[in-house]
């Protein structure tokens, strides 16, 4: 259980389902009212490791992703999701990536009490490769050394986009950013039932996170306006 004083809250779910432009949205929200934004994306375009939070301390909500985009995170996005890779050669790169990230930024800034909004952590782990070919079981993925550091440190809400799988279909034809593996839809109805499963919240809510199960399958502003309204009641 985590000690800390700072607001971790992590957005999760299917390849497609919304995450990005919900945290977009949010970012566009927290610049509005004057907040200093760290923005791990911006961040990567200049520089080709991942940053350290004394580096960075000056900010008030810090935007983060997994995998990252560089070291371990780019052979993940690069090779690893686009080639035949075990699903126990996904668990320890991400779990390795994790755990550099958490060390560097994630963990220094919750104990000074910062906000981090990140697309996808260990909870992606947790639903994704199991099920994979050559996967871990799950008793063996959260005892890799990245995850427990990650479940020692849970976020304090996790954001789970929901939407039907065959939905994703046009989404994917229209977005030239192919998700490699993670366009097969049998594959994504699977995922989708695990993020809404009883043991996958139950497992979190024992590690002191509240799991909220959010709709993207709504008209685009309203669905910006309802993330806005859940996190500013999260965060008051």
């Amino acid at each position: 259980m985590r000690h800390d004083t700072g607001q971790f809250i992590v957005f999760d779910g299917i390849a497609g389902s919304g995450k990005s432009t919900l945290i977009k949205a949010l970012k566009e929200h927290f610049a509005k009212q004057g907040k200093r934004i760290f923005d791990l994306s911006e961040w990567t375009k200049d520089h080709h490791e991942p940053p350290r939070f004394e580096d960075i301390a000056n900010f008030d909500i810090y935007f983060t992703f997994e995998p990252t985009k560089y070291w371990v995170g780019s052979a993940i996005r690069f090779e690893l999701s686009h080639e035949n890779y075990s699903g126990l050669v996904h668990a320890h790169a991400f779990s390795l990536d994790r755990q550099i990230q958490y060390n560097r930024l994630i963990i220094p800034a919750l104990v000074a009490g910062k906000t981090i909004i990140q697309d996808r952590s260990v909870s992606s782990s947790i639903v994704y490769q199991p099920i994979m070919e050559g996967g871990p079981k799950l008793e063996e993925l959260i005892k890799l050394p990245g995850n427990t550091l990650a479940l020692e440190f849970a976020p304090n809400h996790i954001i789970v986009t929901n939407i039907d799988a065959h939905k994703l279909v046009d989404r994917f034809k229209r977005d030239d950013d192919s998700k490699g593996l993670y366009e097969n839809i049998e594959y994504l109805q699977q995922v989708n039932k695990r993020f809404e499963s009883n043991w996958f919240s139950e497992l979190f809510t024992n590690n002191g996170t509240c799991v909220h199960h959010f709709s993207t399958d709504l008209e685009i502003e309203n669905m910006k306006q309802n993330i806005i309204n859940l996190i500013t009641s999260i965060l008051k």
